[in-house]
């Protein structure tokens, strides 16, 4: 059922209209694939006669109303807005944690390049099956507001509306951050996809908990 959820989200995100709708055609698409289910069908065979997501997606595209294109359309101005926003005040945030004095990893004891490695791959792989609640486990309570489907999905939107399958990780680096006492960890890595290429930034504290993440 994992992968049915996630076959319908990809195709959800490519549809170009407004939230609500959105959600429409999702209860729309569950109900008829469950139809088919009950009806003696399994899950991989109905997602193969169904085809690809862009080409669902297409299809209910070329059949929205002028006034759902309308609303689309300013919900992207909005985003841009919002992300521009929100650009300026990690900007400021990153301006924060980079004062600090910077050490090498392992310098404070709290953590190791394979640890940090290690979470920072664990962040990915739940950022790509869109697994929000094992991110809010590992994540410090600031950070939970920000760990859901909207929030990423509003992220990706700025990249591109078809990121494609994963591809590659590239090489993780990590620093240490001391300020007062407080140490954090910061790691950074390039992630390929099918379509887009972007790169990740996670912050962790000393129990190794997420504190921060950008995308860029």
């Amino acid at each position: 059922m994992k992968s049915t959820e996630k076959y319908v989200d990809g195709i959800v995100r490519k549809v170009k209209c407004s939230h609500k709708k959105r959600e429409e055609i999702r209860k729309e698409i569950l109900a008829d694939m469950t139809a088919r289910k009950e009806g003696g069908e399994d899950w991989q065979q109905i997602m193969e006669s169904m085809g690809t997501t862009e080409e669902i997606a297409e299809e209910f595209n070329q059949n929205l109303s002028s006034e759902e294109k309308k609303s689309y359309k300013r919900g992207r101005i909005g985003k841009i807005l919002g992300a521009a926003m929100a650009v300026v005040l990690i900007f400021g945030l990153f301006i924060w944690w980079f004062v600090p004095k910077g050490y090498p990893t392992g310098h404070s004891g709290y953590f190791t390049q394979e640890a940090l490695e290690k979470a920072a791959e664990e962040t990915v792989a739940l950022l790509e099956q869109d697994d929000f609640e094992a991110l809010k486990a590992m994540a410090i309570p600031q950070m939970l507001p920000y760990l859901t489907q909207e929030k990423m999905d509003t992220i990706r939107g700025e990249f591109g509306d078809d990121w494609g399958e994963m591809q590659a990780i590239g090489t993780v680096y990590t620093q240490e951050l001391e300020q007062q006492g407080n140490v954090l960890a910061l790691t950074q890595m390039n992630v390929s996809y099918a379509n887009v290429s972007v790169t990740y930034t996670f912050m962790f504290d000393q129990e190794m908990k997420l504190a921060g993440l950008y995308v860029k």
